[in-house]
């Protein structure tokens, strides 16, 4: 049981830091949602799965939504203007996706609206992260990708979903 709170303070820790470091760090700013969402999500499993003994596929769900509407705000405070309709859009078709697939929810087959969900939305991102890419390469703005931070929070993503892509499409 120990490991657990620790981890749930491992998940609150970076939003503590930027709380009271964040008028000496401003290039982060386009990360506080995620680091927020972290946050938000450790208080919640803190106090609704383990306290209060909520099922948390109910959390899981709406995690989904949330961290896809999260990343595609961060995507949009780093790609150029030109892209922002494309990632509106992306949002209103996931959004609908996302109430389609919630109506016809069996938490049964979990599993399957899963993985529906997340082939999307990784099908989103690497849009987005293709995207953003050719605006690295146009504007060649660095000399080394690696002098880029946006660099590893995009890598990062695009490793992370590339992995889960066939796990969540291999369960269903």
């Amino acid at each position: 049981m120990l490991i657990i709170y620790i981890v749930i303070f491992l998940g609150i820790l970076p939003s503590i830091f930027v709380l009271i470091k964040r008028n000496k760090i401003k290039t982060i700013q386009s990360y506080y949602p995620m680091i927020f969402l972290v946050a938000f999500g450790s208080i919640y499993e803190f106090f609704f799965t383990i306290l209060l003994k909520i099922n948390s596929e109910y959390w899981f769900r709406f995690y989904d939504l949330i961290s896809f509407l999260l990343i595609s705000y961060y995507f949009k405070s780093i790609l150029e203007k030109n892209n922002h309709k494309f990632i509106y859009v992306a949002n209103i078709i996931y959004s609908l996706f996302y109430t389609f697939l919630f109506l016809f929810w069996n938490r049964n087959i979990n599993l399957d609206t899963g993985s529906y969900l997340n082939a999307s939305q990784t099908v989103f991102i690497f849009i987005f992260s293709i995207l953003w890419f050719i605006n690295i390469f146009k504007n060649l703005a660095y000399d080394s990708l690696l002098k880029n931070p946006h660099f590893y929070f995009v890598s990062g993503l695009i490793l992370y979903y590339t992995g889960t892509i066939f796990f969540f499409l291999m369960s269903s």
